[in-house]
């Protein structure tokens, strides 16, 4: 095991590389210094209020609470969260309920580039393992999990980086690039090459059309293989801030993969307050509800918060305007509908309105106002 302070981590044996973190470097250094095994790496944040709650008073709580401070015990933990928020995403929320949900999403944001990146460097990297999964106390931590099983919005995005097949995106001073990740090697079935029709967009952030591109890719079946590369002075740099990009790989008029994303960082990216609409459709007979959700604007990590206990079919998603989007919720308890006075059958319930979840999103802490 090299750690940080061997130059040879990046070439050989495995990496414990904790430069981001401990020494302050900006997460984008997980991009660029990818070792052949990554054997440790993470960032803390805090568990969710609905943990918070559990071992101290929420009423009036703030970031100097004693009960709070006693269950972060890295000396400069909070520190460092906060440089880091400041950096990234440009504010250091004062609620703690802000605080909390943002440091999650930056944890998720920061890891997931790491993640992202040793995906997209294989064959050189085969391998990545992030401190930490769960949490043997509530507590601020490394983990993607809180003591009590609930998913933090990096095991959603750990989830989503390490699907078998993933079309992954990426943009720096070179222009916008986009690999084709295949972990099963099932794409291609044989010794001939696959032609894919790509497709990119760059859009308002509601939506509007400003640029769009086309190209075909001759697909080879590496494990991670680059499939566009459309340098700087092809897009609208100068409306990066205010845009997102939808890029969609399609074989014989089919579409087949789909990534999209926000141009700028999220402290230069000019989000919005979306307007969000939604149904929650209640079957007790299947136990389940199923979620039902548009935007008007991009929005980027939509977060749903469970007031009962029960899992996500899926969580931490992007939405693109005017798309909709279906979630399953599963409650775990056998009487939930009783419990709620929920009666029996199937049953419509407006989004803000619904006793199962609250939503949240970036665009909700960071959103600017912009005509």
């Amino acid at each position: 095991m090299l750690g940080r302070g061997d130059p040879e981590h990046e070439f050989r044996g495995d990496a414990h590389y904790w430069g981001v973190w401990h020494d302050a470097e900006p997460f984008e250094v997980l991009e660029q210094r990818v070792p052949r095994f990554m054997s440790e790496f993470g960032f803390q944040s805090f568990p969710s209020m609905h943990t918070i709650a559990t071992f101290t008073d929420t009423a009036d709580l703030n970031l100097s609470n004693p009960d709070l401070l006693n269950h972060e015990k890295h000396p400069r933990g909070i520190s460092l969260i906060n440089l880091y928020m400041e950096r990234d995403f440009g504010i250091v929320p004062q609620s703690v309920a802000d605080y909390s949900m943002l440091s999650r999403f930056q944890q998720a944001v920061g890891i997931g580039k790491g993640l992202r990146a040793h995906r997209r460097s294989q064959p050189t990297c085969m391998g990545t393992l992030y401190w930490q999964l769960n949490d043997c106390w509530p507590v601020v931590s490394w983990s993607s999990m809180e003591y009590d099983g609930r998913k933090k919005p990096l095991h959603w995005e750990v989830k989503h980086v390490f699907a078998p097949q993933l079309l992954d995106c990426t943009i720096d001073s070179t222009g916008f690039k986009a690999f084709l990740i295949d972990d099963q090697s099932s794409l291609k079935s044989d010794s001939n090459s696959m032609l894919f029709a790509c497709e990119l967009v760059q859009c308002t952030l509601n939506g509007d059309t400003l640029k769009h591109m086309q190209w075909t890719h001759d697909y080879l079946g590496l494990p991670s293989e680059e499939v566009g590369n459309v340098p700087l002075d092809s897009l609208i740099v100068d409306r990066f801030p205010t845009s997102y990009y939808s890029l969609q790989l399609a074989q014989h008029g089919t579409k087949q993969f789909e990534c999209h994303g926000l141009f700028a960082s999220y402290k230069i990216a000019e989000l919005r307050q979306p307007k969000i609409d939604g149904k929650v459709f209640v079957l007790t007979n299947q136990n389940q509800v199923i979620i039902a959700i548009t935007a008007d604007q991009y929005v980027s990590g939509l977060w749903f918060e469970s007031k009962i206990g029960g899992t996500f079919s899926d969580n931490y998603i992007d939405l693109i305007p005017n798309v909709g989007k279906a979630i399953r919720f599963m409650p775990v308890s056998e009487n939930w509908s009783s419990e709620l006075g929920i009666p029996e059958g199937i049953t419509t319930i407006d989004l803000e309105d619904n006793p199962f979840f609250e939503v949240q999103s970036i665009n909700t802490l960071l959103h600017q106002d912009i005509d």
